[in-house]
């Protein structure tokens, strides 16, 4: 198990899965949001959800994280 883990970025890795997490949560307000209307502080929480989000994408894509592609 050792070998695969090294195979993977686990920066990058995790970054993905957190990425693909966050889009579900999106996902999901913008359908209870089709049903409903949604707050003027829903939508700030899911545009700051967003940017954190990003941010933290733009972290571990950032040159040096020290992966093997570096």
């Amino acid at each position: 198990m050792s070998r695969w883990l090294a195979r993977y970025e686990l920066v990058r890795t995790a970054a993905f899965w957190f990425a693909l997490a966050v889009l579900a949560l999106v996902g999901a307000f913008a359908f209870a949001s089709y049903y409903s209307k949604p707050t003027p502080g829903g939508i700030a929480a899911v545009v700051a959800l967003i940017a954190v989000a990003a941010a933290g994408l733009a972290y571990a894509w950032r040159a040096g994280v020290g992966g093997p592609a570096d």
